[in-house]
């Protein structure tokens, strides 16, 4: 499914099918599978004897140690192979699928090996099928960076969002930073404005926390943003009644705030982005290798970013990392890990392009976190159901109020995330 934003989704139970029901009858490797914990998943493999399980868990290692160009030729291979253990070849198709639409390599997209127990619809507007063919022998887009880094003063959007300036085809405009959207999006006003049409007048769908919303697939010609030129860039035009959320995360607030556009998943990537709070500073780098050991990464890609942490007794922790959600939330699981006091419960309303839904959960007093090399402490979180994304057990989504204290690092080349004071 392409991901419009916040598309994190309540776990299903463990018999409702894919890898969480394959767990039950495949023993321990789909539950270290499903919390990434990929190294025990390995050695559970070897003592079991399956040589695809043992492939599949070191491709997954490969993605989480930000190797994405032998992860996927690791997975296609999988994939592929008509021998190979049917519910691996799944989780390969849907990793592998991940990977190719965040590098836009729609030719390969289009052409996903047909695995048992995945529904192929060429009906389905959300699938990879329709935005594989909306973008059919579209060129890679071409990036190139004009300076080494750019500094802006924050602006907030009204739910608290970070905003960054950018220009398109040679006008400004403020689009929202948000880390769970999979592309750049922008509202069909803007379209107008700076003279981008549809490739087809066909409208797709993009998937998001609370259902679908109908856009239309598009190229810009030119995005600038910071210090990055990209040309030709994929991208969905949304209709302007549909771009706009909910501006307060208060159950009884109907006023929505309108969105010109949002920078997605496939460009941020490419940056080193640095949000200053206490400054009121945000910086957008030309990420620098820094060659880290696969134990110091801690933020990657697997249809949806994911950072890496431990709870406060050192319990391996799988976060996601939605800048575009307003609030921070913890699952059950992470609550009980937290000795956190319940405050009470409270009703807030979840924002989304596509209409808005109310969650009612418990209040935490206090939720701390080690995540990098820094101890957070987060006040009053939400608890909600157990939520996955994918395959992978989430123990929370982190929002953009994570940071306001602090400033938060998000570069995807080194596979970093941080917050320090």
């Amino acid at each position: 499914m392409i991901a419009a934003c916040a598309h994190v989704a309540p776990r299903e139970p463990s018999g409702a099918g894919g890898a969480d029901a394959a767990s039950e009858n495949l023993g321990g490797y789909w539950d270290l599978v499903a919390r990434l914990d990929l190294d025990h998943a390995m050695l559970a493999a070897q003592a079991g004897h399956s040589h695809d399980q043992e492939a599949l868990a070191g491709a997954l290692k490969r993605v989480v140690a930000g190797d994405a160009a032998r992860a996927i030729v690791s997975l296609d291979s999988l994939a592929r192979r008509t021998y190979t253990d049917s519910t691996v070849r799944r989780v390969a198709v849907v990793v592998l699928a991940g990977l190719l639409h965040t590098e836009h390599r729609w030719s390969e997209l289009a052409v996903l090996p047909t695995v048992p127990g995945i529904h192929r619809d060429s009906a389905d507007l959300a699938g990879v099928e329709a935005w594989a063919a909306a973008f059919d022998g579209v060129r890679a887009p071409h990036s190139r960076f004009r300076s080494d880094s750019v500094i802006f003063p924050i602006v907030l959007s009204p739910l608290g969002v970070p905003m960054l300036p950018v220009e398109i085809n040679g006008k400004r405009f403020l689009f929202w930073l948000d880390t769970g959207a999979s592309m750049t999006m922008i509202s069909a006003d803007v379209a107008r404005a700076v003279g981008i049409a549809p490739r087809t007048p066909d409208s797709l769908e993009a998937v998001t926390a609370v259902g679908r919303v109908r856009v239309l697939p598009a190229l810009i010609g030119s995005l600038h943003i910071g210090p990055l030129d990209w040309s030709d860039a994929p991208a969905m035009i949304v209709g302007g009644g549909d771009f706009s959320v909910a501006d307060s995360a208060a159950a009884g607030r109907m006023s929505r705030a309108k969105i010109d556009g949002i920078i997605g998943w496939d460009v941020l990537r490419q940056l080193d982005v640095r949000i200053d709070h206490p400054r009121g500073t945000l910086t957008m780098r030309k990420p620098v290798h820094e060659h880290l050991a696969a134990s110091r990464r801690n933020l990657f890609w697997i249809g949806y970013p994911i950072v890496q942490g431990q709870s406060v007794n050192g319990a391996k922790l799988n976060l996601g990392l939605d800048t575009g959600l307003q609030a921070t939330f913890v699952t059950r699981s992470l609550a009980s890990l937290s000795g956190g006091i319940v405050l009470g419960v409270e009703r807030r309303r979840l924002a989304s392009i596509a209409g808005d839904s109310i969650v009612r959960g418990d209040v935490l007093n206090e939720v701390r976190l080690r995540v990098g090399d820094a101890d957070l402490l987060l006040r009053g979180v939400t608890v909600q159901t157990a939520v996955s994304a994918g395959f992978v057990v989430l123990d929370g989504v982190i929002g953009s109020d994570v940071g306001f204290a602090g400033v938060v690092r998000i570069d995807a080349t080194n596979g970093v995330f941080s917050v320090k004071p």
